[in-house]
């Protein structure tokens, strides 16, 4: 197994602490949820995949090992941790990336993917995990749980009675 680099990079944003394994690209690049770090990834990046691919996971904007952010009010946003994760792939001198996001992490693959072209980034695939791709009023949109939409779901229901 490749080792864990462990550094931090200084970007406009905030100073990022970054882990990063392996070699090749496109690279997968690893963005947490909020509330977390870096750090819930380390079994994707001691796997053997680190042995054939590079995987690169950072610590958003006030999160984990990263500094607070630069600007608070721009910052920390969807699109603000969305331009420093693209000035961090920029800095590492990536050109092809795979994004895989968790919960916020997906809202920030998503508004990564115009800022890409600009950079000279090309973004080769984005996975969301736990990410509604859709506001709080149009759940119905990206969630049925059942013929009458999810706020009728029993899931709801049980939650809502907890």
């Amino acid at each position: 197994m490749p080792e864990i680099n462990e550094y931090q990079l200084p970007t406009s944003h905030a100073t990022l602490a970054i882990s990063d394994v392996g070699k090749n690209e496109p690279i997968l690049l690893l963005i947490h949820g909020n509330s977390f770090c870096r750090k819930i990834w380390r079994h994707i990046l001691g796997s053997p995949l680190s042995e054939t691919h590079r995987i690169v996971a950072f610590d958003l904007p006030g999160h984990g090992e990263s500094s607070n952010a630069a600007n608070p009010e721009q910052d920390y946003t969807q699109p603000g941790y969305a331009r420093a994760a693209v000035e961090l792939l920029t800095k590492l001198g990536v050109k092809e990336v795979v994004v895989f996001g968790w919960s916020l992490g997906g809202h920030v693959g998503i508004e990564m993917i115009p800022l890409a072209p600009a950079a000279g980034l090309k973004i080769r695939g984005l996975m969301i995990v736990g990410t509604p791709p859709v506001g709080y009023g149009d759940l119905d949109k990206g969630f049925t749980l059942g013929p009458k939409g999810w706020k009728a779901a029993w899931v709801r229901l049980v939650c809502h009675m907890l």
